[in-house]
């Protein structure tokens, strides 16, 4: 029977480790983490985002870390956000965490 659908993917394993490991990395070394990076595998802080073409997709960094903030920033063209009280530290996007994904879901 066809459907239609794809039957195999094709995944870099090497990719994916180095993205997995990138949280793990920060377990091997002593010292305090910067409170910049967010190490958690809670199931809601990497969650998947419906993009304008309909795709579902899972962002691999926590939408209120730094880095992935910035990207996400440049990607949605919304420089104003990097101004709005609400974002302007991972403390403050981690509290507003719903209304950054919300605005995330919106620009579509």
């Amino acid at each position: 029977m066809t459907t239609g659908e794809g039957q195999h993917i094709d995944v870099s394993m090497a990719q994916t480790m180095l993205y997995v490991n990138e949280h793990t990395q920060s377990e091997l070394f002593e010292g305090e983490v910067s409170e910049n990076v967010i190490r958690s595998f809670q199931p809601g802080d990497y969650p998947i985002l419906t993009v304008g073409d309909g795709r579902d997709v899972l962002i691999s960094g926590h939408p209120a870390e730094a880095g992935t903030f910035n990207l996400l920033v440049d990607a949605l063209g919304r420089p104003d956000l990097l101004e709005d009280p609400r974002f302007v530290d991972v403390a403050s996007r981690k509290r507003n965490i719903g209304a950054l994904l919300d605005i995330i879901r919106a620009d579509k």
